[in-house]
């Protein structure tokens, strides 16, 4: 199931086009840890039928023309299926063209997303003179995906032993015609209604998440305010089933880190009969007459 962020009545909440879902529940989460010994973390998420891949490789030598004495020098792609985009119809002239600007501007939104979460999240001046990459593949897009990007990219950084600040997310809102607010929208959600939001919002250890960045479409300053106090809110959920991930992926690795790097048990020194007998300063017993 997913989770269901805002308690109200039943008979209040607003339909939805999926069926079975609220205003403000989420599809069913889930996510797949991957070990790898060609990245330090890396992890495959799944939002309804929004399946992305996050990797995470480094602290590393940085290339040459790369280079920040200072702090961890970072770098983040994004890459799309060809057929996330939507193609009009066949035969209409520069329709290749448009599809390819639609890619472009969401890999270019998708990438900005991830580098203000690995920036804010990250103590990149731990890392000083090093170098930090982050690649995304959606590998199948069917709505929010700028929210799933976020997971995904917040789920490898955690998993990858970097020294991070605090778990982020993303929640994503559509604003329908008839003024309702619907929360994790999937690709036809989303071509119903003209007005999107994409939240990326932090929680740390205490208090109420907070709003890092807003990517936004048709929406009024009163509208944009709304959604972003409502992400503020719906970020606990989201970031709490986030934690509760990383915590059971990085459970038994440190208890078996533990047993690996446990100092062994000093074994007392038995005395050896056959060196005994070799060792200077030792008397041979006397023979009898």
């Amino acid at each position: 199931r997913g989770l269901r962020l805002w308690h109200y009545p039943m008979s209040s909440a607003p339909a939805r086009i999926s069926f079975g879902r609220t205003a403000l529940q989420t599809r069913p989460l889930s996510c797949n840890f991957v070990t790898s010994t060609r990245s330090q973390g890396s992890v495959k998420y799944v939002q309804g039928n929004t399946i992305v891949e996050a990797v995470v490789v480094g602290p590393e030598p940085p290339p040459r023309d790369k280079a920040d004495p200072s702090k961890a020098v970072l770098e983040c792609t994004c890459e799309f299926p060809p057929g996330s985009v939507s193609y009009a119809a066949p035969g209409e002239p520069g329709t290749v063209d448009a599809a390819r600007d639609e890619c472009r501007i969401k890999e270019g939104k998708a990438q900005e997303a991830i580098s203000c979460i690995a920036q804010a999240s990250l103590s990149l001046t731990d890392y000083p003179g090093t170098f930090i990459k982050i690649a995304v593949q959606v590998l199948q897009d069917d709505g929010s995906v700028l929210s799933c990007i976020a997971n995904a990219v917040t789920l490898a950084l955690w998993c990858s032993g970097l020294n991070m600040k605090f778990v982020a997310c993303g929640v994503t809102f559509v604003l329908t015609p008839e003024g309702c607010l619907w929360v994790d929208p999937d690709r036809s959600e989303e071509s119903h209604c003209n007005s999107v939001v994409h939240c990326i919002c932090a929680k740390p250890n205490a208090g109420q998440g907070s709003c890092l960045t807003v990517f936004s479409e048709g929406l009024t300053a009163a509208q944009l305010a709304d959604c972003t106090s409502k992400a503020e809110r719906l970020s606990d959920s989201i970031c709490g089933q986030l934690m509760q991930w990383i915590k059971q992926y990085l459970s038994p690795q440190c208890q078996h880190a533990a047993q690996v790097h446990s100092p062994k048990k000093e074994q007392k020194d038995k005395p050896n009969k056959t060196n005994s007998k070799n060792k200077p300063g030792t008397k041979k017993p006397a023979r009898k007459t």
